[in-house]
């Protein structure tokens, strides 16, 4: 177990340092597992010194002798978690030299060698009590409370989003480089509101249904463009709210989970738009000769789209704009409308 009075050293790795290897992680798109363990550590009033305690603690579970423990005096500072634990602490009067318990989840990559399966994230957090035949507080949390989380939520989803955009390569990075700037120029508050048209209501609303039908999947506004609320017929909803869904499912998770979910999310939402956007221009192609007559109740929503494509604060900019990739839809629009 190791001396609990023994003063250990206090140097470690630069932070700089494990930010080029989550750098690294992220272009290699790694996946990691989590496990959690509890653990008890001598309080120190010092920062430091606590640290140290706590990387001695976790030195059968991370490289700790090989450097004299100087890289996991880094990884148990770097979420910033242990020093707010160490703050709480501070303020609640613990006594220096008392023992204190902390729960560590530990994250590392996959990985089918076990030596490759390196920690890169410690998030620590304080025991949860058991509660026996206790009473519970009830914790009542105002609007403004849920809207400064949500908030937050977003400008992490955001930040990592900008970063991780940067490393996606192709022209699939191209778009979601477009996408994400939309976004982080409008800000967390819009960025929630950002969304697209998913592929079946389109498909039915334009090719598959009856002006009655048509009049039932836009119930929810009346008729009155943008479409919005569940399209019977299609049994999707109108409406993906990528931004927003990312934030509300993993917004306040930890780095490592986070940045996960945000490159996958990325990946398919932009996959989802791309593959839907494209579909429908397909079909549309097809109805060339005597479309517009066959198909009038739905040229209003072609408009539409088109309009969609065009403006600088709708995702649909990324796959259009003012680029030479115009026309996903507007080459279609030109021939339905007689102006070529």
């Amino acid at each position: 177990m190791g001396n609990q009075n023994q003063k250990h050293r206090t140097d470690h790795t630069p932070l700089s340092i494990l930010r080029k290897r989550d750098n690294a992680a992220m272009d290699r798109r790694d996946h990691y597992v989590a496990s959690t363990g509890t653990i008890t550590v001598k309080y120190a009033q010092n920062f430091d010194d606590f640290a140290a305690n706590v990387a001695h603690s976790l030195r059968h579970w991370i490289v700790y002798r090989t450097d004299g423990g100087r890289f996991a005096r880094a990884l148990v500072r770097k979420s910033g978690s242990l020093e707010e634990l160490h703050k709480y602490w501070g303020a609640n009067n613990i006594t220096p030299g008392s023992t204190v318990e902390l729960v560590a989840t530990l994250y590392r990559r996959q990985d089918p060698l076990a030596f490759n399966r390196w920690v890169m994230e410690i998030f620590f957090d304080k025991p949860r009590p058991a509660v026996i035949d206790a009473e519970v507080d009830i914790v009542v949390v105002t609007r403004d409370r849920i809207e400064k989380l949500r908030s937050t939520a977003m400008d992490k989803v955001l930040g990592i989003a900008v970063t991780l955009a940067e490393k996606i390569p192709g022209e699939e990075g191209k778009r979601i480089r477009k996408l994400v700037k939309i976004a982080d120029r409008l800000g967390s508050q819009a960025a929630m509101n950002l969304w697209y048209y998913n592929y079946d209501p389109m498909r039915v609303y334009i090719f598959h249904s009856t002006p009655k039908q048509k009049k039932e999947m836009t119930e929810k506004t009346n008729g009155k463009m943008p479409f919005d609320g569940y399209a019977p017929y299609a049994s999707d909803d109108w409406r993906t709210y990528p931004f927003r869904e990312m934030a509300n499912k993993n917004g306040l998770d930890d780095l490592v989970k986070l940045s996960d979910a945000v490159m996958r999310g990325l990946l398919g939402y932009d996959r989802r738009m791309l593959v839907g956007m494209n579909k429908i221009n397909s079909q549309l192609s097809q109805m060339r000769i005597g479309g517009r007559s066959a198909y009038k109740d739905a040229w209003p929503f072609v408009e539409h789209l088109q309009k969609l494509l065009e403006s600088p604060d709708h995702l649909y900019y990324a796959y259009d704009g003012p680029t030479k990739d115009r026309g996903i839809i507007e080459k279609v629009f030109r021939i339905w409308s007689n102006t070529e």
